[in-house]
């Protein structure tokens, strides 16, 4: 694959939002930070898994990010894994697991890709607990349309690390990240069931399992 455009529909995952606009499939960094001659407005996308328009727009450049899909770096000993941003959780999940590893913050569908999480800063099952994606996030490489490829980590540019991490791409392009992880507490799921009758009723309960 190539810089090449094409003109795709986009849909939102409910099937509630759509638009027109031009796909570009780049495997290739260059591809990445290529000058633009048009200045066309351009996003990146990861597996389209957003209930929102969060990733296209009508006459944009959308760029797919999934085919930077590799694992850079993985060190079991302190917990590290370094990936580019097409690599989704289940990708992640796969070869963390086997050292007894994982997400603290994981959604609920694999396909979700890592730049999606960061770009969007998302949430597991229990935020109160857990908090959002962006406290497993180390650093990342940031193309800035006007600056370049930036590393960014709360210590280095912070400011621009804060407004990537939950800015939908409005940064720039999410390229790769560092992401720490947790030891994963087993290998299966317990679960148990609590009838409330209202909102009221269920805060404290959500307080108390947390």
């Amino acid at each position: 694959m190539n810089a090449r455009r094409v003109p795709i529909t986009f849909v939102s995952f409910d099937g509630a939002v759509s638009a027109t606009g031009l796909c570009q499939r780049p495997d290739r960094y260059r591809f990445i930070d290529a000058p633009d001659p048009d200045r066309a407005p351009r996003i990146a996308r990861g597996g389209g898994y957003s209930y929102a328009a969060a990733s296209f727009g009508a006459g944009s450049v959308v760029q797919d990010m999934r085919r930077f899909n590799r694992i850079l770096r993985f060190d079991p000993a302190t917990r590290i894994i370094e990936v580019e941003s097409g690599v989704t959780l289940g990708d992640v999940f796969a070869v963390a697991s086997r050292e007894g590893l994982g997400l603290p913050v994981q959604p609920g569908y694999p396909a979700i890709t890592v730049g999606g999480c960061i770009a969007t800063n998302v949430h597991g099952k229990n935020p109160v607990r857990d908090g959002t994606f962006v406290d497993s996030v180390l650093d990342l490489t940031l193309f800035h349309p006007d600056r370049g490829i930036l590393r960014l980590s709360p210590d280095t540019m912070p400011g621009l690390f804060d407004l990537t991490c939950g800015g939908y791409g409005l940064t720039g392009v999410i390229v790769s990240a560092t992401l720490r992880l947790e030891p994963l507490p087993g290998h299966v799921v317990s679960i148990r069931r609590f009838a409330v009758g209202s909102p009221a009723e269920a805060l404290p309960l959500i307080r108390e399992l947390a």
